[in-house]
């Protein structure tokens, strides 16, 4: 089994409550499901629930709650040197619309290309051990 990187990361990104992904063992691609009907027509009939209690023929990728982004952003702030960006990122993060505030707070501090890149690796990494739990090869770039 193998797949693009990049197909793993875009589903990660791209994972919701109403968007499930599933890596298809045998079409070696990440299937799409929104709100549990297939977004393509691969696999006719196939439905989320099938593909869930179907472990031999596919394996779900991590949700949005697998994700932690929240984490993630703790992580970032951890991370910075300036106590003061630190402290005001903290503050956004609190209560109802905490990513909405924290992403206008990162761009408001200039802070957006070391914040995507902080995130940008830490889905790499989400993606590369998931790959490598399930046995899955990892394509980096498209062949």
């Amino acid at each position: 089994m193998r797949v693009y990187l990049r197909e793993v990361l875009d589903a990660l990104d791209a994972a919701t409550d109403s968007t499930v992904f599933v890596f298809s063992k045998r079409r070696n691609r990440v299937l799409l499901f929104f709100e549990g009907s297939l977004a393509d027509d691969l696999e006719e009939n196939l439905t989320l629930e099938d593909a869930l209690n179907d472990p031999d023929s596919y394996i779900p990728l991590p949700t949005e709650y697998e994700i932690h982004e929240y984490q993630i952003m703790e992580n970032f702030v951890n991370s910075l040197e300036d106590e003061d960006a630190a402290r005001e990122l903290l503050n956004a993060m609190q209560g109802k619309g905490a990513f909405r505030r924290f992403k206008e707070k990162v761009s408001l501090l200039s802070l957006e290309d070391r914040w995507y890149n902080h995130r940008d690796e830490a889905y790499e990494k989400i993606a590369m051990e998931w790959c490598g739990e399930n046995g899955i090869e990892v394509i980096k770039n498209e062949e």
